[in-house]
């Protein structure tokens, strides 16, 4: 015969079970290979978790001083990057001219119109990488996870000259 309290007992065996399969803890797969890795072997260690990974984030530009109306071709490259996700955002901070995102990582800036009298008007257009990655610590007091946010900007000056 059950008990209520093996019920109970029961009940709480099966959520955290559940919950368990639900993350994913416990288990391995192709990401995650079960090892026979001790708590001295420095592979556990060659990734420094304390610290936000640095970005190896760069754009390119096709021209630098443009005319009034005239296209530039924006690219950028992130190399080496680790997270569960990854964001890329253009801003046109100074939200003069047009600024169209063709993919994530490229856009197109039409440079606006200037009078002549103006002479020269300076823009600025980021590339902003912001890559969030999950860290999950055994500790003696249980299972530890935490986010850690990594994120770099990359600016472009940008000069409209008028004719």
């Amino acid at each position: 015969m059950i008990t209520p309290f093996r019920l109970l007992a029961l009940l709480q065996i099966f959520l955290f079970a559940s919950a368990l399969w639900i993350t994913g803890c416990g288990g391995s797969n192709i990401e995650n290979p079960v090892t026979d890795a001790g708590p001295d072997d420095d592979s556990l260690t060659s990734r420094d978790f304390g610290n936000p990974q640095s970005l190896n984030v760069k754009v390119n530009v096709s021209q630098a001083v443009v005319q009034p109306g005239e296209i530039v071709q924006l690219t950028a490259t992130v190399d080496g990057v680790q997270g569960f996700r990854i964001l890329l955002d253009w801003v046109n901070v100074t939200e003069h001219g047009t600024l169209s995102i063709t993919s994530p990582n490229s856009a197109t800036w039409i440079a606006p119109e200037i009078s002549s009298t103006d002479g020269v008007q300076l823009e600025v257009i980021q590339f902003v990488v912001t890559v969030f990655d999950r860290v999950v610590s055994v500790k003696e007091s249980g299972i530890d996870t935490d986010t850690m946010v990594s994120t770099e900007t990359k600016t472009v000056l940008l000069t409209v000259a008028a004719t």
